[in-house]
């Protein structure tokens, strides 16, 4: 989605989270989190056959943890965004349930009744909000708390701010579901993620300690936005401190190719660039360079 500088900066901040550092290479919750990572990348490749790749990567998931559950809210997202997924996405949720079938009948093994037994014995006395509701509120607090800590304070505010400048991208299109702009799909998996988690933290699923530990899967997802917000603060970006610096005056400000030390006034002097509605770039001195940018106008463009 990103450029790969910005990729691999991103997935170094991943490799330095305290989480990562202190559980990937100790517990086999590593081990869940890249199968689930893995089986969102191989989903949103094109073609179909990487589909029985997903389906691979859930069916080890789910024979390791029941919250596997977690990813299919993101893949549905997908799907429903990427309409060739549908199908993908169908085969993929009646290839579990065969498979479940198969393992039932064949061996004897249920897994919703695993599933009920397990659910028992984490809440012996019902849904933990009926039963204890003060420990219920504290513990959804503290699991909140710990994965931000986890997290580190800056990737938190680093994704807050991601996960804004990507609604603010998209809000403007209007009918945003529709319009398949590049940010779309990394605001989507990232919303889904963290909608599906906190559903999770809702059904009361994680008491108090390790939820750093226990939800490793979530981390990579919140990665996202932060690589949205550090794509935005590069020179040259939209939305940075000297992209800003455009906006006072009228026309705003170009970085010429042939001088990036030089910061040029653009010529043109319209209504339509002044509401940031510009289609052509004017290099100063020079021809017409035929270079459509987006409905905003770029106050700063490497020509």
């Amino acid at each position: 989605y990103y450029e790969r500088s910005v990729a691999q900066y991103t997935t170094l901040l991943f490799v330095l989270l305290p989480s990562v550092q202190i559980f990937y290479l100790a517990t086999i919750d590593a081990i869940i989190a890249t199968l689930l990572l893995a089986a969102v990348y191989f989903f949103t490749r094109e073609s179909r056959w990487w589909s029985l790749a997903t389906l691979a990567c859930l069916l080890v998931a789910a024979s390791q943890l029941f919250l596997f559950v977690f990813v299919l809210p993101i893949l549905a997202g997908i799907a429903v965004f990427r309409r060739e997924k549908l199908l993908p996405l169908v085969g993929i949720g009646v290839g579990l349930v065969a498979c479940y079938l198969v393992v039932k009948f064949g061996l004897g093994y249920d897994y919703l009744h695993s599933l009920s037994i397990a659910s028992d014995q984490q809440n012996p006395n019902g849904f933990m909000l009926l039963a204890d509701p003060s420990d219920y509120v504290f513990s959804r607090f503290e699991d909140i708390v710990e994965l931000g800590l986890f997290f580190t304070p800056f990737l938190c505010l680093l994704a807050a701010r991601g996960l804004r400048d990507l609604w603010g991208d998209l809000r403007p299109e209007g009918r945003w579901w529709l319009a398949a702009t590049r940010e779309r799909e990394p605001f989507v998996i990232a919303a889904a993620a963290v909608v599906g988690f906190c559903a999770m933290l809702v059904a009361g699923v994680y008491h108090t300690g390790e939820t750093a530990r226990g939800a490793l899967y979530i981390y990579p997802y919140l990665c996202l936005p932060v690589a949205a917000a550090v794509h935005r603060v590069r020179p040259g970006v939209p939305g940075t401190a000297q992209g800003r610096l455009g906006r006072g005056g009228r026309g705003g400000l170009r970085r010429c190719s042939a001088r990036p030390d030089r910061l040029w006034p653009c010529p043109s002097r319209s209504d339509r660039h002044r509401r940031g509605q510009c289609r052509w770039l004017h290099h100063p001195g020079g021809p017409l360079l035929q270079r459509r940018v987006p409905r905003r106008c770029l106050p700063l463009c490497r020509l």
